[in-house]
């Protein structure tokens, strides 16, 4: 991959051509560049907090001074992967190197991965293969890209075929990834920032966890506005995505990160959602999130990990940026959940719609004057290949469109816009959310969930001004529409196991089947006395509880057969199954 215009012109003649295939260039022409990239590398290992998480660049020669094709003086970060900050799908040189066991061996040096002619050595400065971990390599200067076909922005790599991943051609890909995001608001006079991130913490040997850190702000003099939100990413293996939620009730802070559901009860109101692709998100000029004394004194720092391999050696400390300023906007912003809950995905389907809808009557509820939205995101996962919001008017019965992604890409999300002219929303309309999969490659179902490996169809909503909405969430959950309050969102990471582990073992109104009583049994036997009444609290109160209910009422026989010899069985059973 190129660095810039005049050294793409000289790259393309024959002599230069010869000599840096012999490894002879020399390094006298190069000595300008040379300095430029190391006081590049500086910059984005300052500015960018990358730590020595990213161990495959250590892996390959020049690993942390890979260009990127088209944001002059950044870094590509994650070399193998589609998204220049790593995770995700690898490219067609992540996928070479998964192949040679992730190390720099012969052949991966000599092959040409992304077919521009070139070799992996030549494009990362060992022409002649000879480099060793830890060692210098042959050339320092003039790293160019192994996964990005060249000249990147020629028609033929433009049209260049992509396989593993959801982007059909080069051109597709790096038309998202060349994406710049301005944000002039982190450069005004006056503006701070202030690094919140999590104590660096081991990640459990589990497929998903979120990690919490309650952060007290009370001693901010005075009132502040949020006007952007950048990640720092310590372990890009394990980062999936990160949130910052206020705290409305007066809470405890616990010195260390502790384990959390997707939502903190009395910390509930989303601030700031970021997730991986997005370099920073910016707030609206007329609106943002106030901190400080009139504002939120203690926000939590949320962490989705996603551990596949359910490796036991990682650990992270990754965190958002805020970038703050005492000149106040206009308006304080708030943020609305909208879409679908509690659905299932058959396998095995070309495709699979999902309709979450935020009716009339809900908005009525919701909205008690206008409000202006400035910014709409999809969130679906691996599975979601199409999503759209659309709002229904109420008066005029038109169709307004707030997002429309037709090739949906979990690993290079779109955020959709409306900074000059935002869209109002009324009391009276809808807002109705559609979600589409594709689960072809999968043999069983998939489930609504936190996991990577379940799926979401969430849409998000920047508005002002915050006081016009009650609320933060208008959901289709399963056959229910309209869930404004607790909803799906504050299910505990433990719950939301048992109700999915139940939904897949016991149904509503079938004989009950020998394995949905034991598994059932088991659960309750196994739950000590305060996790028991936290249990039948949730089964007697909550909708997903009486859900779980009504799909072991059949098995009520065979669980209470064992009550006069455990006694968790025998509370439960004089408890939940009265009616």
């Amino acid at each position: 991959m190129l660095m810039d215009s005049n050294y793409l012109h000289s790259r393309s003649s024959i002599g230069l051509n010869d000599a840096w295939r012999n490894g002879k260039l020399s390094g006298k022409l190069y000595e300008p560049m040379t300095s430029h990239l190391t006081r590049l590398v500086l910059t984005l290992l300052l500015s960018c907090d990358v730590s020595g998480y990213f161990t495959f660049r250590d892996k390959i020669p020049n690993g942390h001074m890979v260009p990127h094709p088209c944001k002059p003086n950044t870094i590509w970060q994650g070399v193998g992967h589609f998204i220049d900050a790593g995770g995700k799908n690898r490219n067609p040189f992540g996928l070479d190197f998964a192949a040679e066991r992730n190390r720099w061996s012969r052949s991966l040096c000599l092959k040409d991965s992304d077919g521009d002619g070139w070799t992996n050595g030549q494009e990362l400065g060992d022409p002649n293969c000879t480099w060793t971990e830890s060692t210098q390599p042959f050339r320092t200067y003039a790293i160019t890209h192994p996964g990005v076909c060249d000249p990147w922005n020629s028609s033929a790599c433009l049209l260049k075929q992509l396989t593993n991943t959801s982007y059909e051609t080069q051109g597709d890909w790096l038309r998202d990834v060349c994406q710049t995001f301005d944000c002039p608001t982190m450069n005004e006079k006056g503006v701070m920032s202030l690094d919140l991130r999590l104590k660096r913490t081991p990640v459990p040997a589990k497929r998903t966890t979120h990690m919490c850190q309650l952060l007290d702000l009370s001693a901010l003099p005075v009132s502040y506005h949020i006007v952007a939100v950048k990640p720092i990413i310590d372990n890009n293996e394990v980062v999936h995505h990160m949130a910052l939620f206020g705290c409305t009730a007066d809470m405890f802070i616990p010195p260390m990160p502790y384990e959390c559901s997707l939502m903190v009860r009395g910390c509930d109101d989303l601030l700031a959602p970021w997730v991986f692709g997005v370099p920073v998100v910016c707030s609206h000029p007329k609106a943002a999130v106030k901190i400080g004394q009139d504002g939120y004194t203690k926000i939590v720092i949320q962490i989705h990990w996603n551990n596949p391999g359910r490796k036991s050696d990682l650990a992270d400390s990754s965190g958002l940026t805020i970038y703050y300023t005492p000149k106040l906007r206009e308006h304080d912003i708030g943020i609305l959940v909208v879409g679908a809950a509690k659905f299932d995905l058959p396998a095995e389907r070309q495709s699979v719609s999902v309709i979450g809808t935020c009716t009339e009557r809900c908005t009525r509820n919701l909205i008690k004057s206008p409000i202006n939205i400035t910014l709409a995101a999809n969130h679906m996962h691996v599975a979601g290949v199409h999503m759209s919001i659309t709002i229904r008017r109420h008066t005029s019965h038109t169709l307004v469109n707030l997002t429309n992604e037709e090739t949906y890409k979990s690993d290079g999300p779109r955020l959709f816009t409306y900074i000059d002219v935002p869209v109002p929303l009324y009391p009276g309309d809808q807002v109705i959310t559609n979600c589409t999969y594709s689960t072809l490659d999968r043999n069983s179902t998939t489930y609504f969930g936190l996991a990577a490996s379940d799926e979401m169809c969430f849409g998000v909503l920047f508005f002002y001004p915050k006081e016009h909405l009650v609320g933060k969430t208008c959901l289709t959950i399963g056959n229910e529409t309209c869930d404004w309050g607790p909803s799906i969102l504050e299910f505990p990471n433990k719950l939301h196991y048992l109700y999915n582990e139940l939904r897949k073992k016991c149904q509503e109104n079938s004989p009950c089947s020998e394995e949905c009583a034991q598994y059932f049994s088991n659960i309750i036997m196994n739950f000590k006395w305060e996790m028991l009444k936290n249990f039948l609290k949730f089964l007697t109160e909550t909708n997903e509880g009486q859900t779980m209910l009504a799909w072991v009422k059949s098995c009520q026989g065979k669980v209470c057969a064992s009550r006069n010899q455990n006694p968790s069985t025998a509370i439960f059973c004089a408890s939940a199954f009265q009616n």
